[in-house]
C-alpha cells in the first residue's frame, strides 16, 4: 500500500471510529432520558459497543499505521475530531435524540460497509463485525421510533428536517466518489456514492413513513444536498397487425 492510500484510509476509518466515539458519548449523556428500565439496558449496551469499535479502531490506526499510543483518545483536542456533523448540536428532547440515533447508526454502518468485502483484510473483517452488532442498534431505535407519541412525531420530523442535510453532507460529493483510489484499488468494495444512495433509501422506506414526511420535503433536501431521487417516464410502444381486433394495452402500462 503506497503512503498515500495509508493516509487516504487512515482518515476514512478515523471518521468512522470518531463517530462511533461521540455518537457512544451521546448514548451514555442521554441514558438517564430512557422511558423504562428496557431502555436504559439498552442505551447502556449500545454504547459499550459504539466505544469498542471507536477503541478496536483507534488501536488498528495506532499499530498499524504507526501512530503514537493512545494519541488518538487522549492526545486531541475537539477541532481534530473528524465526526458525522449532525452529532456536532446536542439533542434537545428526545424526539430528536431517537432521529439522529438513527440518522448517525445508519450513515455510519452504510459509509463502513463499503470496505465490507474490500482487499484489506483486516478492515473487511473489523467492519463485518461492527454490522453484526449496528443491525440490533437499528432494531432498539427502531422500537424507540415507534413509541414515539403525537407530539413527539411532529418534534421527530422537525429534527429530520435539521438533521439530515449535515448527515448528507458527510458522504462528499459525487466527483470525489468518482476518483477515489481506495475504490480502484479494491480496498473499498463499492464507492461512497453508492452508500449514499443507500442511506438515502433507508429514510425514504423507513423513517419518512413513521414520521409522515412527504417525499416533496425530502426532495427538496436531497437537491439542496446535489442528490435527487426522481421519477422517470419511459416511452411504451406496442406493435400488432390490422387483422387483430380488441387489442389493448396492458393495465400495468397505464399511468
Amino acid at each position: 500500500m503506497s503512503e498515500q492510500l495509508s493516509s487516504e484510509l487512515k482518515s476514512e476509518l478515523l471518521c468512522i471510529a470518531d463517530s462511533n466515539w461521540v455518537l457512544g458519548h451521546w448514548y451514555i449523556i442521554c441514558m438517564l432520558n430512557g422511558r423504562e428500565l428496557t431502555d436504559f439496558t439498552s442505551i447502556a449496551g449500545i454504547a459499550e459497543e459504539k466505544l469498542g469499535h471507536t477503541r478496536a479502531l483507534f488501536r488498528y490506526l495506532e499499530e498499524e499505521l504507526e501512530l503514537p499510543e493512545l494519541q488518538l483518545e487522549f492526545g486531541r483536542d475537539a477541532k481534530q475530531v473528524q465526526s458525522l456533523p449532525c452529532l456536532d448540536a446536542a439533542p434537545h428532547n428526545w424526539s430528536d435524540f431517537i432521529v439522529t440515533l438513527f440518522l448517525a447508526d445508519c450513515a455510519l454502518w452504510k459509509f463502513a460497509s463499503t470496505f465490507k468485502d474490500g482487499k484489506h483484510a483486516t478492515v473487511s473483517s473489523l467492519v463485518k463485525k461492527f454490522g453484526e452488532e449496528c443491525y440490533f442498534h437499528q432494531l432498539c431505535i427502531d422500537g424507540w421510533l415507534q413509541g414515539l407519541s403525537k407530539d413527539e412525531l411532529v418534534q421527530a420530523k422537525e429534527a429530520l428536517l435539521k438533521r439530515l442535510p449535515d448527515t448528507l453532507q458527510w458522504f462528499g460529493n459525487e466527483a470525489g466518489s468518482d476518483n477515489d483510489d481506495l475504490l480502484k484499488t479494491g480496498v473499498r468494495s463499492k464507492s461512497v456514492w453508492e452508500a449514499r444512495a443507500e442511506f438515502v433509501e433507508e429514510v425514504f422506506n423507513r423513517l419518512a413513513n413513521i414520521l409522515q414526511v412527504s417525499q416533496a420535503e425530502l426532495e427538496e433536501i436531497l437537491q439542496a444536498s446535489g442528490v435527487i431521487v426522481q421519477p422517470y417516464w419511459r416511452k411504451v410502444y406496442r406493435s400488432h397487425s390490422k387483422k387483430v381486433h380488441g387489442y389493448e394495452m396492458h393495465q400495468s402500462f397505464e399511468q
